[in-house]
Order: C-alpha cells, then structure tokens, then sequence
C-alpha cells in the first residue's frame, strides 16, 4: 500500500476523517487538535493510575467516606431538628415582649385620656377642689387684698409707733452728757445699762415686725403681679357652684367677690379671644363629662394660636408689598397703603401680645423702616403722580 496517496480512516469521535483534513486542521491550530480530542492527557491519566493505586494501597478510603457522610448526615439532622425550636422560642419571647408593650400603651394612653367627672368624689369642698383642679383656667383663689391691706396698716402703725419709742430713747440718751457715749458703743450690758436694754428690747421687736411686714408686703405684690382672674373663668365657676350647691350653708360668700380672685396659671390672650370666639364648639374636648362647665383642648387651642399668628404675621408683611407692586403707583396710594399697614400692624401686635408700650414703639418703628426699604428699591426711577 503507498502512504505518500493512499487514504486512510481515523476514527475520531466516531466521525471518518480524510488524513490530509487532519494534517491540515494540525497545521492550522497552534495545539494538537487531534491528541486533545481523540485520547486524554497524560496527567490526566496518570492522576486516574494515583487513584487507583491509592485505592488499591488502602482499603479503609471506603469506610471514612462511609463515616464522613454518616457524620454529616447526623450534622444535618440535628441542625434540622434543633435550630427551627430555638427559632420558635426566640419568636415567641419576642411576641411576649411585643404584646407587653402593647398593652403597656394601650394602658398609659387610657391614663392621660382619662378624665375624672367631679362626681366620682365626695360631695362638698372634695367636689369643689375637682372643679378647681380638672382645669389650669378654673384654678382661681381669692387673694384677700382688703383684708391683707388691713394687716399689712396695722403692722405699718405698730412699727411706726416702735419707731417712735426708739427715736425718743436716743433723743434722751443724747441730751444727756453721761449717757451720750451710749450711743457710740454696741458692746453694753444689759445689767449696767438699763437705758441701753429698753433700747435693745424695742429694736429687737422692731425686727420681728419687720420680717412678718416685708413677708406679707412682698406677697402682696407677688400676687397683684398675677392680675385679675378672666371674667368667664370666674363665671363658669360660679355658676357650678349654685347650680351644684356642693357645700353647706353659709358657705358661699367667697366667691362672690368676683374682683378678688387671682388665676394661678395665665392664659395667653391670643388663645383667650379664640376660646370666646364663634369657633370654640371646634376645640371642644371629646371627654367633656359636665354639662355645666365646658372643657377645651389645651393642645388644640394652642395649635390653632400658632398658626393664625404665623398667619397674621405673614399676611401684614406680604399683602403691603403686593398691593404696591400692582397696583398703580399714585403718591396717594402709597401713601395710604403705608399708614394702613403700620396702623394694622401697630394694633395687632397691642391687642394678641402682652407687649409693653416701649416694645410696640420698637416693633412699630422696624415694621416702618422694611416697608421704607421695599419702596425705596422698587420705586427707584419710577414717575410718581
């Protein structure tokens, strides 16, 4: 047979190649394209001979194997069975704690909404100090400012006349040559100077006077710095009291001195016109028990102040300046525009705060000096009629 013309069959992958398509596909590709297909390497074959003779060198590779899958059969099983229980009770504590808390704001919120009614305590002052207490508006007290006037004359009179009993005895100690140096010393006995006792017995109740004088004279003014208690407070009171008659007779003229009462908490003036105006049923509080006095949210009320200042405030510094940018400028105008704006201005800020007359002077003054400023920046160059 020639070999140099001769075909011959390869069987490579079960397909019949010419020869001369594989000498050809050989020189075509950098690798042995006919070794790779057709017949493994040789460290693949020599790593398949190492394991055959490991295993023929060790016949225990069977049973680790057999005891490495055992064990982690066992592993998987326990994992299996263990961690969904612990999972379960770690859940479970957790919905406890969760259902505590729970119940924890359920019962702390039924706490703060939670409104006595007068009528669960004892009929007589009991009932009364519930009215008084159930709102920081009804806790109104008499301050007694005729009867501490009184006092307060009385003390002024005991202390004058001390006054005098002290004026004399120095007058005298002076006149006299012998007791003069009395006057120059503090360090006398009683014993030896009897004159100096007298002395030391009036300024020792001259001090006892003077500490009860200045106690009450600075209470009393304390409590004329608290102001007079709301009308509508003090009626709202009132009326409760002879419509609930909760005390015995004789026991009512204390309040009837309408004039003499002092709130211990001030409300703002602002929040004060709103609770007197048409729109007090909207800030009615839900919990309201007694048909007799109305109550109202604090919260709400002060809320709804807030945002009607933001508003009013915004309103007397924007609504100036839109009217002087379209509307046409006349000097008559601007000028009317202007006086109305701080006229507003000046009486809101008198009327809804408690400000001083100084601080509205200021208020007024600053108010004045920004609408100033707008108009000299917008009418500059500007033809005015």
């Amino acid at each position: 047979m020639s070999t140099s013309k001769e075909v011959t069959d390869r069987s490579v992958g079960g397909y019949n190649l010419d020869e001369r398509d594989i000498e050809k596909a050989e020189l075509a590709s950098p690798y042995s394209w006919s070794s790779t297909i057709v017949e493994p390497s040789a460290s693949t074959k020599s790593k398949v001979v190492g394991m055959e003779q490991s295993e023929a060198i060790d016949p225990s590779l069977d049973s680790k194997r057999s005891t490495l899958h055992a064990v982690e059969d066992f592993l998987s099983r326990t994992a299996s069975a263990i961690f969904p229980r612990v999972a379960r009770r770690l859940k479970d504590h957790y919905k406890r704690k969760e259902m505590e808390k729970e119940m924890l704001r359920e019962l702390y919120s039924k706490l703060i909404s939670h409104r006595p009614s007068i009528k669960e305590y004892p009929p007589g002052w009991p009932q009364l100090a519930a009215l008084l207490h159930s709102e920081d508006n009804f806790a109104i007290f008499r301050r007694f400012g005729m009867t501490r006037c009184r006092v307060l004359v009385q003390l002024q009179a005991e202390i004058q006349l001390l006054e005098q009993q002290l004026s004399e005895l120095d007058h005298e100690d002076y006149k006299t040559p012998d007791r003069s140096w009395r006057l120059q010393m503090a360090d006398i006995e009683d014993g030896r100077a009897p004159y100096h006792a007298a002395q030391r017995s009036l300024l020792k109740k001259l001090q006892e006077k003077f500490l009860a004088y200045d106690q009450l004279l600075l209470n009393e003014q304390k409590l004329r710095e608290l102001g007079p208690v709301k009308s509508n407070d003090h009626l709202s009171v009132y009326h409760w009291i002879y419509r609930e008659k909760p005390l015995g007779p004789g026991q009512y003229n204390w309040i009837n001195h309408a004039t003499d009462f002092v709130p211990l908490s001030r409300t703002d003036r602002f929040e004060y016109s709103i609770l007197n105006s048409f729109f007090k049923r909207i800030f009615r509080s839900k919990n309201n028990q007694q048909g007799i006095v109305n109550h109202y949210s604090e919260s709400t009320v002060s809320a709804a102040a807030k945002l009607i200042s933001v508003l009013l405030a915004v309103a007397v510094l924007v609504v100036p300046v839109f009217i002087l940018l379209w509307i046409p400028e006349t000097r008559a105008w601007i000028s009317a525009t202007v006086l109305i704006s701080v006229f507003v201005f000046s009486a809101l800020m008198s009327l809804l705060t408690e400000a001083r007359v100084q601080e509205v002077l200021v208020g007024t003054a600053a108010y004045c000096a920004v609408l100033a400023t707008f108009l000299g920046n917008t009418q500059a160059g500007s033809n005015l009629r």
